[in-house]
C-alpha cells in the first residue's frame, strides 16, 4: 500500500491542504494511539470485529440516503472521523475503508478523492511500518520484494487503466460497494473466530 500510495500521489498532484493539514493533525496521532493500546490489549478485545461491523453500517447507511445525510455529516465532523479513523487504522489496520468513505463524502472528483485516500494511506502506512520495524520482533516480511512486484504490476498494468475509463460516480459507488463488502468479509471471518 505505501509503493502504490506514493505512485498515485506522484501522478496527480492535487493540493487539499483542509484534508491534509486535518489528517496530519488528527488522524496520525490517532494512529498512535492504535497501536499502543493494540500492543497492549490484542488479546482482550477483537478489535477487527468492531472494525467490520462499523464499516459494514457506514457502507449501508450511506447507500439508503433517506436514513442519513451521510456526506453532510461526514463533512461536518471531518476532524472527529479523521481522528477516529486514526485510532481504527493503528488498532486493527483497517483504516482505509474509513478514509476512502470520508474522501469521497468530501470531495467529488475521482482524482481528488484517490489522491487523498494515497496521502492517508501513505503516512499511515510509513508510520505503522516504522513502529512496528522497532517494536516488533522479526517483524521484517522476506518475500518483501515480491509483494513490490505485485504492487508495481497493479498499478501500471492494472489500476491506472481501468481508473482512466470509470466516471466519477461510477467510482464513488464502487468505493461504497467495496467498503461494504470488506465489513461484511471482515465481520464473518472474525465472527466464525468465536463458533
Amino acid at each position: 500500500s505505501i509503493i502504490i500510495s506514493l505512485l498515485q500521489i506522484l501522478e496527480n498532484k492535487i493540493d487539499s491542504k483542509k484534508f491534509k493539514s486535518e489528517f496530519l493533525c488528527y488522524c496520525l496521532p490517532g494512529v498512535l494511539i492504535g497501536i499502543f493500546f493494540i500492543l497492549r490489549f490484542e488479546e482482550v478485545i477483537n478489535f477487527k470485529l468492531i472494525a467490520g461491523i462499523m464499516l459494514l453500517l457506514s457502507g449501508l447507511i450511506r447507500i439508503d440516503k433517506s436514513l442519513s445525510k451521510t456526506n453532510d455529516v461526514l463533512k461536518k465532523n471531518s476532524k472527529k472521523i479523521h481522528f477516529f479513523n486514526g485510532i481504527i487504522h493503528g488498532l486493527t489496520n483497517m483504516g482505509g475503508g474509513f478514509l476512502a468513505l470520508l474522501s469521497s463524502s468530501i470531495f467529488q472528483d475521482k482524482i481528488n478523492i484517490k489522491n487523498n485516500i494515497a496521502f492517508g494511506y501513505l503516512l499511515m502506512g510509513t508510520l505503522q511500518y516504522s513502529l512496528f520495524f522497532f517494536l516488533v520482533d522479526s517483524f521484517y516480511y522476506r518475500y518483501t520484494h515480491v509483494l513490490v512486484g505485485i504492487s508495481l504490476f497493479s498499478f501500471f498494468i492494472l489500476g491506472k487503466i481501468l481508473f482512466a475509463k470509470i466516471s466519477n460516480f461510477f467510482f464513488k459507488n464502487l468505493i461504497t460497494f467495496l467498503i461494504i463488502i470488506y465489513g461484511f468479509i471482515t465481520t464473518i471471518t472474525q465472527t466464525l473466530r468465536y463458533i
